[in-house]
């Protein structure tokens, strides 16, 4: 378990964070001043209506935007019905 801003969070194992699969779905402009989604070296920049599609366990990070824009991002996580572990989906 770790800590962050004050809530309590399960760190799942590897094998389980291998399973999954997010799909991001842009609903405005996303530049170089909208803090895109970085995975590795590459900036994800997008349009309304694209979609990324990763595994959480890439390498990834995104900024504070410093633009005027926004940045919103409908964020879909697909992992199996049971996660195993003895763990739980809330």
């Amino acid at each position: 378990m770790v800590r962050e801003r004050g809530q309590l969070y399960v760190v799942a194992p590897d094998a389980l964070l291998e399973q999954l699969v997010v799909v991001r779905l842009h609903l405005d402009p996303c530049g170089p001043d909208d803090g895109p989604l970085k995975i590795g070296d590459h900036v994800c920049l997008a349009m309304p209506g694209d979609a990324i599609v990763m595994r959480p366990l890439a390498v990834h990070s995104s900024s504070k935007a410093t633009g005027a824009g926004r940045r919103r991002v409908l964020h879909f996580l697909f992992a199996p019905a049971d996660p195993g572990y003895g763990l739980e989906w809330r």
